[in-house]
């Protein structure tokens, strides 16, 4: 079983690659790609865990929870960014919610994690293939190929 510090060391060097950022922000802007369970996705993939479609379920029913606290939760930090410009507070307030929003995705990844380290072992025929796992994501194949081709060296 790989530990969660491993998948969040995975996660954070992934989004520090150069233009990797952009990329997912842009995805996520304009396909709403979650961009925890993309990264979550990616780490999968670079260790050759399997994961069964019976875990895809626990997956799928933390993402859509969490989508809705961080969705909102980040639509609520946009809004106060506009409602506190000229604040002399307006820094301190904005890194305390994107602190708190970074804190909900770091549990959202920690649950993601678990679901699928506790697992039961599967055979081959009862797991996700590597398309199945990065159809998850609801993007294009040209997207989930530039971020196949930025996040490939990636090592923690």
């Amino acid at each position: 079983m790989k530990p969660f510090d491993e998948c969040w060391k995975y996660v954070v060097n992934c989004y520090q690659q150069p233009g990797v950022e952009s990329i997912l922000l842009e995805l996520q802007e304009t396909d709403e790609l979650d961009i925890v369970l993309c990264l979550f996705v990616f780490w999968l993939l670079s260790n050759q865990i399997a994961i069964s479609k019976e875990s895809k379920q626990g997956l799928l029913h933390h993402q859509s929870y969490f989508l809705e606290v961080i969705s909102s939760q980040r639509q609520w930090r946009f809004q106060n960014r506009s409602l506190m410009k000229g604040d002399d507070r307006y820094d301190e307030h904005y890194k305390e919610l994107k602190g708190i929003e970074l804190s909900m995705e770091k549990l959202y990844l920690k649950l993601l994690h678990t679901n699928v380290m506790h697992q039961q072992p599967c055979e081959i025929k009862d797991c996700l293939d590597r398309q199945q796992l990065l159809n998850l994501l609801k993007i294009s194949q040209v997207s989930i190929d530039e971020l196949d081709k930025k996040l490939s060296g990636v090592v923690v």
